[in-house]
């Protein structure tokens, strides 16, 4: 579970980062992307039989903010959306919009 959902994850995210910061700057403000972390309420509120479900899934929550702050001056904004209906930006250039806890 933890190597799919955790170091997939993280995985696809490191070679992604690494394609997008090749890529030519999308505005003047040196935007070139973003990546979209999935994770689920599982991260905040695991049931029972789901410990490494839950883990693998904060896990993910745990990481985007950092790497958001990395890859920012690279011009790559990362956000996580632990619930299909409730997404959050979450970057360094913008810390007003930065998230790094449950959604509300």
């Amino acid at each position: 579970m933890i190597r799919i959902n955790l170091l997939g994850s993280f995985n696809m995210l490191r070679l992604s980062a690494a394609a997008m910061g090749k890529t030519e700057l999308l505005d003047a403000d040196g935007a070139r992307s973003a990546i979209v972390n999935m994770a689920s309420a599982a991260a905040f509120d695991g049931q029972i039989g789901q410990a490494a479900y839950s883990a693998s899934k904060g896990g993910i929550v745990g990481m985007t903010l950092p790497i958001a702050r990395d890859l920012s001056a690279a011009g790559i904004g990362s956000t996580r959306s632990p619930q299909a209906s409730s997404t959050r930006r979450s970057t360094a250039a913008a810390p007003s919009r930065t998230s790094s806890g449950p959604p509300r």
